[in-house]
């Protein structure tokens, strides 16, 4: 069965299960998508502009205010494990854990606008930052896999 094939599936505020076969779907009909467009960082970077411009939201979209928003969300995702035990923080129940990809995808949404709107390729940056602490943290010999 293909993504165009599934039923359609109802939206949160109508009662949907983003936690189900229905979610990419549900998602993809929120943003006016059809058909599962949104499967890597540049289909999500343009849902996301079309989701801003559809609300009139791009020219609050300043890296001062992105940045911002990104660190709140960030900061409700720590919430989440704050006073837990490293094994809680391993295997958070079901609700909690709903609650955590929720953070997640907000904090992933806002570094998506925010590199967006100041024209960086996010790949490009973590492969030459992973390449710099390569150079900073070498591995210990042996650990390498050679």
């Amino acid at each position: 069965m293909t993504h165009n094939d599934l039923p359609p599936c109802p939206l949160p505020e109508e009662g949907g299960d983003f936690g189900s076969q229905c979610s990419q779907a549900a998602g993809d009909r929120a943003l006016g998508r059809p058909g599962g467009a949104i499967h890597n960082l540049v289909s999500l970077r343009d849902a996301l502009r079309d989701f801003a411009a559809a609300r009139d939201w791009r020219p609050f979209h300043t890296p001062k205010n992105l940045a911002m928003a990104m660190i709140v969300e960030a900061a409700e995702l720590v919430e989440h494990f704050q006073w837990a035990t490293p094994e809680e923080s391993m295997a958070p129940p079901p609700e909690k854990l709903a609650a955590i990809r929720d953070e997640v995808a907000d904090t992933l949404i806002y570094l998506v606008e925010l590199a967006d709107v100041l024209d960086i390729d996010l790949i490009a940056a973590a492969r030459d930052k992973i390449a710099k602490n390569a150079l900073k943290y070498p591995a210990p010999r042996g650990t390498d896999g050679a």
